[in-house]
């Protein structure tokens, strides 16, 4: 199958890992209209992923573990009337799984229009816990569908946490693409610019289907010499609920 324009990895080398989708879709209702995949810019369902329908009156532990934590309480702050929309809410489809063809970005392309498709049929918003993100439908619909090609960066978050040897910046969100999140510790303030946009570079480079190796040397303007990378973690690792690459930032 050809590729649709805008949505290649150019870099793809495969590996034994592979991208993980899960959308939770609360409110959504999938007998409320058919797919079309002419008018939502999609294939249908990726292999290997499925779409699930889970009720409050046969699943009500599983909804209430995603509409609760940190993450939940984040956006209650952010947009109380729509958590309480989400909240009245008696079910969700979870479009979840391990992507079977991961060559390309066609299968995020389908993502995105089975996304646009669940707010259609009525989703009041998409749960990415992958990357730590609620989605509304104008957000989604304006940042993720108009665009008609892939941009990773809207799929992975760059956080910043405050420890006792330097900042320390980490990504979430890159098992969507099957690929390592990035973290850099004992960054100090002065050089956040020039780690932040290393870690867009490396986040661009993967997502396109690139793979670090380990011990990999970098070159970019600003960067302090010395600064390598290593494979660490599993995907058990509350961090990143993903492997990482940890990328050594002289002190």
């Amino acid at each position: 199958m050809t590729t649709p324009a805008g949505w290649e990895r150019p870099y793809f080398q495969d590996t034994d890992q592979t991208p993980l989708i899960f959308l939770a879709a609360f409110g959504a209702d999938l007998q409320a209209q058919p797919m079309s995949r002419s008018a939502f810019q999609c294939s249908g369902i990726p292999g290997g992923v499925t779409l699930q329908a889970f009720t409050t009156s046969a699943h009500p532990g599983y909804l209430e573990s995603l509409r609760s934590g940190y993450l939940w309480e984040q956006f209650q702050a952010r947009d109380p009337a729509l958590t309480a929309a989400v909240s009245a809410t008696q079910g969700c489809a979870v479009l979840a799984g391990d992507v079977a063809s991961p060559g390309s970005l066609a299968y995020l392309r389908d993502m995105i229009g089975i996304g646009e498709w669940l707010f259609a049929c009525g989703a009041r918003a998409i749960f990415d816990p992958q990357a730590f993100t609620w989605w509304t439908r104008e957000t989604w619909h304006d940042e993720l569908f108009v665009a008609g090609q892939a941009q990773p960066h809207k799929h992975v978050q760059i956080l910043l946490s405050d420890t006792p040897s330097g900042d320390w910046l980490h990504t979430r969100g890159m098992r969507l693409f099957g690929r390592p999140d990035l973290s850099v510790r004992n960054v100090r303030a002065s050089s956040h610019d020039v780690a932040t946009t290393l870690i867009n570079r490396l986040i661009a480079f993967q997502a396109l289907g690139g793979v670090i190796d380990d011990g990999m040397e970098f070159e970019l303007s600003g960067l302090p010499d010395g600064v390598v990378c290593n494979l660490r973690g599993d995907l058990e690792d509350p961090d990143f609920n993903n492997l990482h690459v940890d990328i050594l930032w002289p002190r």
